[in-house]
């Protein structure tokens, strides 16, 4: 990641009323055509950098929505992080992102946003997480290897997890993306995800000089509050997989003692490890 040595990181909590972002989430359409028109007049960029906004629900008065974008736009230049800056030819620039939904048709507006903005941060490798799609149900035009075509570059590499055992619905809580684009691609000798075919996490093997393997890992772990347990969250998604191999341990405790197991196995064959995770908590 590209991290300058004197970096001033703003680490402040924002309150409600001083945050405005929302996104339209193809999946999961809680909106009418009406309030989505609107949406387009008043909201911010779905990627911007650092983690200077929450998400607001769909619900509620659009003239508070008003007063919490313009309170937003006043305090634009705070950020949980670092802002990125320019990227020199000799750094490799690493972004791992909570999409909350990459939508299901092929196209949208999110899903290009998504790809101006990796072209214009110069991203070389990307973990997403959190793409809840199923793409084992898309057609063809609607699969990842389809969408991710972009005219603003010429290479890409990939590997997508989502749960392969969920035979039903196109929409699908949860899963990874790891992708190189462009330079980095030429360095890429394999792909993967988690062998129970949850979707907890995808991989991307690199080699460089002197016989160095680079292992980059995008991972996602399950939320336990109350909302998250529901049917066909993520959670409930893999206790009902684990049940059925009867596997009676708390998801999270098998998520954290595979991915643990796993990345051992990889140190021993002398990989180095590079993990971008949401764990839905604090590490």
């Amino acid at each position: 990641m590209s991290l300058p040595t004197n970096a001033n990181v703003t680490g402040r909590q924002k309150t409600l009323a001083d945050c405005w972002s929302a996104t339209t989430n193809e999946s999961r359409p809680i909106l009418s055509q009406r309030q989505k028109k609107r949406m387009k007049k008043n909201t911010s960029p779905m990627f911007i950098d650092g983690q200077s906004a929450l998400s607001v629900n769909a619900s509620g008065s659009w003239n508070l929505r008003q007063d919490l974008r313009e309170n937003r736009m006043k305090q634009e230049k705070e950020y949980w992080g670092d802002q990125i800056q320019g990227k020199s030819d000799n750094s490799l620039r690493v972004i791992s992102k909570n999409i909350q939904g990459l939508g299901l048709k092929a196209g949208n507006p999110k899903e290009e946003e998504l790809k101006s903005w990796l072209v214009n941060k110069s991203i070389d490798l990307v973990g997403l997480q959190e793409i809840n799609v199923n793409w084992n149900k898309c057609k063809q035009n609607d699969r990842f290897s389809e969408r991710i075509r972009n005219p603003a570059w010429e290479f890409a590499r990939y590997s997508v997890a989502y749960n392969k055992h969920d035979k039903k619905y196109r929409h699908q809580y949860g899963g990874c993306v790891s992708m190189g684009i462009e330079q980095v691609t030429h360095r890429i000798s394999g792909s993967g995800a988690d062998e129970r075919g949850l979707g907890r996490w995808s991989w991307l093997l690199l080699k460089g000089k002197d016989k160095v393997q680079i292992r980059v890992i995008t991972a996602y772990q399950p939320n336990l509050s109350k909302m998250a347990t529901q049917c066909g969250s993520v959670y409930s998604q893999q206790r009902i997989q684990l049940l059925a191999t009867n596997e009676e341990k708390c998801p999270l405790e098998v998520f954290r003692n595979d991915l643990i197991k796993q990345i051992k196995s990889w140190i021993k064959m002398k990989n180095k490890i590079i993990l971008m995770i949401d764990a839905n908590e604090d590490v």
